[in-house]
């Protein structure tokens, strides 16, 4: 089995790099398309880079696949050339063609796009015989089509053409019935970790002066570090010492409102680093916040459970699949740095046994739920079922690890 994985960059992000080696792992051939950035090599065979970089590369390359069509599959060239038009792509037809005339040449049985607000420009592919899944992401379904009208109305149009879902919580399949998908055609398949580069802390917590809380991602409104920051300011007043490290980005807004509260001495705001850099501050780290507004499922959620560190998250998106409040983790409402505050009071109040006990539960459920072993053999097993027409529902979840609320399973039945 082909399938051409479309990120928009090479290398991508750490899920999709995850993936890829994951299922070259497991014999998939992988066409790997987008715009390199940076060098990275992969060491299996079944691994083919086909990206395009600046102008001379991309001249090039015109150049190869036009001579190749032309002179072995002109029909194509010219069926090809025909759905430019219908593509909402907003370039040149020379970038169009560099980006789709490798995808049409090496003809996968299915092309995957990772970020769903691309659909307009690759749905076209199915005339070639190549069926399109699109993977659905949080700030791709949840904010958005929310933000742009037009991009609503393009998931209203074509999300009833594409043969298959990937989403990483069922909470994103939910999102995107909203434009028009079919539940049936959304498969989730949650994020896998090679648990051998997350080593679990098995030292008991200790009892120190000070508590360390980390944060990470980048400085977007939904990432909700307002609400992280209002958080520790109450946090100051309720007897509790501790330190709040912010890594991923600093924006204007963030330095204020640092300055504002007086949280000079209690706060750290870090740039971006290297992944290694970042994954020894969340294992060195008490607990880890994600005080976010809108998510998909938060990798770092997933990784702070593997590596022991106590998670403090709101109670959004496709965390709640993954987090049990009060056993693997803990939970607050979303937009409530009241609560945010208090739940990170009782977990530093809480003894080092019953810290641990937490620790370990949330590491369990990593080694049960999000080992990237069994993330790869879901994906192609979902690969397979689409390439023979099928449909696959929910073929990954065990629904027993992190059953939905009376509520929200009556408005998960609702979309089935």
């Amino acid at each position: 089995m082909r399938v051409a994985i479309f990120s928009g960059t090479i290398p991508s992000t750490t899920f999709i790099e995850r993936l890829v080696l994951g299922l070259a792992e497991e014999g998939v051939e992988i066409i790997l398309h987008g715009k390199i950035i940076g060098e990275v090599r992969y060491q299996s065979k079944n691994v083919k880079k086909v990206g395009y970089a600046g102008g001379l590369h991309r001249i090039w390359l015109a150049f190869k696949f036009g001579s190749l069509f032309s002179l072995t599959r002109p029909g194509a060239l010219i069926k090809l050339i025909k759905c430019y038009p219908r593509s909402i792509f907003s370039g040149s037809f020379l970038n169009w063609f560099v980006r789709t005339g490798p995808i049409v040449w090496h003809k996968p049985d299915i092309f995957h796009l990772q970020w769903a607000r691309g659909i307009g420009d690759w749905i076209f592919l199915q005339e070639f015989g190549i069926k399109v899944i699109v993977s659905l992401r949080g700030a791709q379904i949840n904010c958005a089509p929310i933000a742009d009208s037009s991009l609503a109305d393009t998931y209203r149009r074509l999300f009833r053409e594409v043969e298959g879902f990937h989403s990483v919580s069922r909470a994103t399949c939910l999102e995107a019935a909203k434009y028009g998908s079919d539940p049936e055609k959304c498969t989730t398949i949650y994020s896998g970790l090679d648990l051998e580069q997350f080593p679990f802390s098995h030292v008991k917590l200790k009892k120190k002066h000070k508590t360390n809380i980390i944060s990470v991602g980048r400085p977007t409104w939904k990432k909700g570090y307002h609400f992280g920051l209002d958080a520790m300011k109450i946090l100051s007043g309720l007897d509790v010492s501790f330190h709040y490290t912010i890594v991923g980005g600093i924006s204007e807004e963030m330095v204020f409102q640092v300055q504002d509260l007086g949280l000079n001495d209690q706060v750290t705001l870090l740039k971006t680093m290297p992944f290694e850099n970042v994954e020894a501050l969340i294992a060195g780290s008490d607990i880890l916040l994600l005080p976010s507004v809108e998510e998909g499922m938060p990798n770092v959620v997933l990784e702070a459970m593997a590596l022991g560190t106590v998670v403090v998250s709101t109670r959004c998106g496709g965390v709640p699949e993954v987090v049990n409040d009060g056993e693997n983790g803990f939970l607050v409402p979303v937009r409530d740095a009241e609560a945010m505050a208090a739940k990170i009071k009782s977990v530093c109040d809480l003894s080092a046994e019953d810290l641990n006990k937490v620790r370990r539960k949330a590491r369990k459920t990593i080694e049960r739920q999000h080992d990237q072993q069994k993330m790869a053999d879901a994906m192609k097993g979902f690969y397979r079922t689409v390439a023979a027409n099928g449909t696959q529902l929910d073929a990954y979840v065990d629904r027993s690890l992190n059953p939905f609320t009376a509520a929200e399973e009556t408005t998960n039945e609702k979309y089935r």
